[in-house]
């Protein structure tokens, strides 16, 4: 961990520990490596590598909270509740498949405490976004009363993770998305 007034030698090798680590955890998988590789990758010593991380796990979190950019779409009152869901699913791909690591994250949600809370704020945040925009939609009846919106955003949200889990989501256009989530919420 840094301290509050990193030099710019401690930032230069605190960042050259992240990128390493990411770029080995993305090429070779979160559990065939270790500090040592990290350390050796970024050019510091492994004793380095504990100075500012506690454990691959604390490495990973480090990463995650530097490179995942979750943005929320920008939603215009105006613009139609089909295309503020295109945007939001959209959004979502984008910043999933920029980060990079999601099949890393949830393989070491299974076994890590720390990494599956935030793995599971992240996942919350993102659904409660779609479902208050779910919501906007069926107070103005664009989609079905009898939709629990709760579990609407989950399934959707769940479809989205997945296709970039399986690494689908460049093959799947939002459109198709679209399509299935008005096939299920549309008013009959």
């Amino acid at each position: 961990m840094l301290n509050d007034n990193p030099t710019n030698q401690q930032v230069l090798k605190h960042t050259a520990l992240m990128d390493a680590g990411k770029r080995l955890f993305i090429e070779h998988g979160y559990q065939k490596i270790n500090a040592k590789q990290i350390a050796a990758e970024a050019n510091v010593a492994t004793g380095t590598f504990y100075r500012y991380f506690e454990d691959k796990a604390s490495l990973l979190l480090a990463i995650w909270d530097r490179d995942f950019q979750h943005h929320l779409p920008h939603v215009n009152p105006s613009m139609p509740v089909w295309q503020t869901i295109q945007a939001t699913i959209q959004q979502e791909l984008d910043d999933l498949a920029e980060f990079g690591l999601l099949n890393v994250v949830t393989s070491v949600s299974l076994y890590n405490e720390a990494v599956a809370e935030k793995l599971a704020a992240e996942n919350a945040e993102s659904r409660l976004v779609l479902e208050r925009i779910l919501k906007t939609a069926q107070a103005t009846g664009q989609i079905r009363n009898d939709i629990n919106l709760r579990l609407a955003a989950w399934a959707i949200m769940t479809i989205v993770h997945e296709l970039v889990l399986q690494d689908e989501a460049q093959h799947t256009q939002v459109t198709d998305l679209e399509n299935l989530i008005s096939a299920m919420l549309s008013p009959r």
